[in-house]
């Protein structure tokens, strides 16, 4: 007679009924799916938290020692007078804003005592260090007149040339151009010309000062085209813009 089969006991540890949870596993679930990201990526996921939050840190570091940086060079701006100081200023601080306006002022005194030539040369250095900024075209303006007084009219009349025919540049400076156009026309007896400046004044629109002076000049203009015409018509030699000294007007620049 056989005895009754004895049910198996399973070995102790024995875990084959336990369900592995790995990439093989058909359905895990949410919390499983979470648990295997985290331990597959959290050391990638720390990294660059880290290094998203150092860059914010560092961008913000910057910002502010920039931001004082700039409050300190606009204080010492505050104090700086007289041209040789101006000129030590912009040296020290070339790739800053306040030095193209050191060296416009700078430009302005040598304008102010007579000395057109180091005013023509003082206003380019200006504009090269304005760069696009729109006291460039202010700088320009000054560096023609200036020469037109140390009597490179020519020269004088083509940067005003460029500077009244840019349509990049503001309307009070094409409107000062090509009033100063006007000017040296209507001296030379180049009557046409300057009308044509006047025109070209009139339809910049609001142009303050140099609007005002156009309609003057307008006035002027028409009473004087006949006795111009006939001056024209008995001169042995065309009037020229560069034709001398006289025909350049005096201007005054107001301060940056």
């Amino acid at each position: 007679m056989s005895s009754p089969s004895q049910p198996t006991s399973l070995p102790s540890g024995d875990d084959r009924n336990l369900v592995q949870v790995d990439d093989s596993y058909v359905a895990p679930g949410l919390e499983d799916r979470l648990q295997l990201f985290w331990e597959r990526y959290s050391r990638v996921i720390v990294l660059g938290v880290a290094v998203v939050v150092i860059a914010i840190a560092g961008r913000g570091l910057v910002g502010w020692m920039g931001a004082r940086q700039d409050a300190a060079t606009r204080a010492e701006f505050a104090t700086v007078e007289g041209k040789d100081a101006l000129l030590a200023f912009a040296a020290a601080h070339p790739s800053h804003a306040l030095a193209g306006v050191a060296l416009l002022q700078v430009a302005d005194e040598l304008y102010s005592a007579g000395d057109f030539a180091g005013a023509g040369a003082a206003y380019r250095d200006a504009a090269t260090s304005l760069g696009e900024q729109p006291l460039a075209g202010r700088a320009l303006l000054g560096a023609a007149i200036s020469v037109i007084q140390a009597g490179k009219t020519e020269e004088g009349v083509t940067v005003l040339r460029q500077l009244a025919d840019d349509v990049a540049r503001t309307a009070v400076i094409r409107a000062e151009a090509a009033y100063h156009l006007a000017s040296i026309a209507r001296e030379s007896g180049r009557i046409d010309e300057a009308n044509r400046r006047v025109e070209q004044i009139a339809a910049l629109g609001d142009t303050g000062l140099w609007g005002q002076r156009a309609l003057m000049l307008r006035s002027q203009l028409a009473s004087s085209a006949t006795a111009s015409d006939e001056a024209a018509a008995t001169s042995d030699a065309p009037a020229d813009a560069g034709a001398g000294d006289e025909t350049a007007p005096m201007v005054s620049f107001p301060s940056p």
